[in-house]
């Protein structure tokens, strides 16, 4: 029962016990009753609309009692299941964005070092030990390659300190053959051809 409009037979107000005036002026049959009697003691009054607190019946708050009851019961189960969906719903949800996040994230990353690859115009290709030669000569290492049908420089690298009395003897030999000897004189030849031919 919806008691919202309900009003007991006998209405109590929420008033302090002890006032100065009356807790009731009196039983009236209509409010024509009240106007005289009102007019019969000369009482001055102000018309006033206004909202205030009153008891509660027996009947009214067993009504009340058994609505609670029903919702604890009934209708609060049925909204905390709702609620535990909704959740894991949540929870599969923040799973998922997360997830979402880490992917976009890696593209970037990806985007970006595809960028950076782009602009150092190089890429890291795998040279084998078959075709690949270190020639160490002076204080580094000349790495060649056997690749599109020629023999070219690769990489240069330092040789490190405690390497360098090992292939002394190496790196002198590799020199006179590649700086002053036949193989140097052919490139500055080829080179010389190249620069007449332009």
């Amino acid at each position: 029962m919806d008691t919202k409009d309900y009003l007991p037979i006998n209405v109590e107000f929420d008033i302090e016990e002890q006032n100065l005036v009356p807790n009731s002026l009196g039983t009236f049959k209509t409010l024509e009753e009240v106007s005289e009697f009102i007019n019969d003691k000369k009482l001055v009054v102000i018309n006033q609309a206004l909202d205030v607190t009153r008891l509660m019946d027996n009947f009214e708050k067993s009504e009340i009692r058994r609505e609670y009851e029903n919702i604890l019961e009934n209708t609060l189960p049925e909204y905390e299941r709702e609620l535990a969906e909704k959740q894991a719903e949540l929870e599969r949800a923040k799973t998922a964005m997360k997830q979402a996040q880490e992917n976009v994230n890696a593209q970037l990353n990806q985007a970006r070092t595809l960028a950076a690859e782009v602009k150092r115009g190089v890429v890291l290709i795998k040279l084998d030990d078959v075709r690949t030669f270190r020639i160490p000569v002076r204080d580094k290492y000349y790495l060649y390659t056997f690749i599109s049908n020629e023999l070219k420089l690769c990489r240069t690298e330092n040789i490190p300190e405690d390497e360098k009395q090992h292939v002394f003897n190496s790196s002198r030999n590799n020199e006179e053959i590649l700086i002053n000897g036949e193989i140097a004189t052919q490139e500055g030849q080829e080179e010389q051809l190249l620069k007449v031919a332009q």
